[in-house]
């Protein structure tokens, strides 16, 4: 199945990756509701890959596992300063590829078919 982001760097996403429905995680966004570009790993957006960054991760869309985490990100000077939110997400199965690599973070790479509009259950300002 092609990636939206495609091309991927080598090894990416990696073998352990998952194509499992995530039930609920949270996106820091910059609209209500959301674009396609809020959904965007940061290798997409032209953003520079910061020293001792793993560049597959960098390369995914990046979702928290709980609501504080998104908040807090998205409460930071620069972030805030931008109007960030948070959106509520639940995506099905088959539409990428996950891995979470740590207790708050999942690493998320969308499938072509990935629908944004069809994933937020609801944006909160924060």
């Amino acid at each position: 199945m092609p990636f939206k982001e495609a091309p991927l760097p080598d090894q990416c996403p990696p073998a352990e990756a998952v194509e499992d429905a995530i039930a609920e995680a949270y996106r820091m966004v910059f609209a209500n509701p959301p674009s396609e570009d809020d959904f965007k790993s940061k290798r997409a957006l032209g953003l520079a890959i910061p020293a001792g960054h793993d560049e597959c991760g960098f390369a995914s869309c990046s979702l928290n596992t709980e609501f504080i985490h998104a908040q807090r990100l998205a409460q930071l000077p620069k972030p805030r300063e931008k109007g960030a939110m948070v959106a509520k997400v639940a995506i099905p199965p088959r539409w990428g590829k996950w891995i979470k690599n740590s207790k708050k973070h999942i690493h998320y790479w969308m499938y072509d078919e990935f629908d944004h509009t069809k994933v937020v259950i609801e944006v909160v300002t924060v």
